[in-house]
């Protein structure tokens, strides 16, 4: 069924759970699409796919217009995939959000950075390499008080540690575009 009501697109890359496609006809932000795409799988062959996806950005990279979004149904290979461009998956915005752990009282630290893939984490507390924390953070935006995510520490150094989102629910991902929007706008 999902096939009957999808649109071609065509695949650049796919990285941890999220996909860059290009799109002859335009697709809505932040709700969900069908897609569909060939894609060559890890062995070489070439592939045609249908998937659920929530496309959260676009860019145009020269006269194409790239699309970034989170994968919502499992692919039924591992693709090869490509990026001759350079594309990163998120921007990087400054800020100062407190964050606490939810599985450890007590435990504290500041976002320095936040992206919809990930952010950067201050923190007193020693972070390891590898570990997943469901953490809470906190702001003063209405409506945003309180985003609730889990994330998984890639690197750490000192007293600062970068972490990347393991599977967000809709609802944190539209927290966390309204959040990435209002500090990108601001004066």
């Amino acid at each position: 069924m999902l096939g009957l009501f999808s649109r071609p697109v065509t695949f650049l890359e796919l990285h941890h759970g999220q996909l860059a496609f290009t799109s002859p006809r335009p697709l809505n932000l932040n709700e969900s699409s069908a897609i569909s795409m060939d894609i060559a799988s890890a062995t070489g062959e070439q592939r045609s796919v249908t998937c659920q996806v929530f496309p959260y950005h676009r860019r145009w990279m020269g006269e194409t217009l790239c699309y970034f979004a989170y994968l919502l149904s499992p692919l039924p290979f591992h693709p090869l995939g490509h990026s001759e461009a350079g594309i990163r998956k998120s921007d990087r915005c400054d800020c100062s959000f407190p964050v606490q752990g939810l599985s450890i009282p007590n435990w504290r630290g500041t976002v320095r950075n936040l992206s919809l893939t990930g952010l950067q984490l201050e923190s007193p507390y020693i972070m390891g390499v590898g570990q997943r924390w469901p953490i809470r953070i906190r702001t003063e935006h209405p409506g945003l008080e309180s985003i609730q995510v889990e994330a998984r520490v890639v690197w750490a150094l000192g007293e600062r540690a970068g972490m990347r989102f393991i599977s967000p629910t809709f609802e944190s991902i539209r927290q966390l575009l309204q959040l990435l929007n209002l500090l990108t706008f601001a004066v």
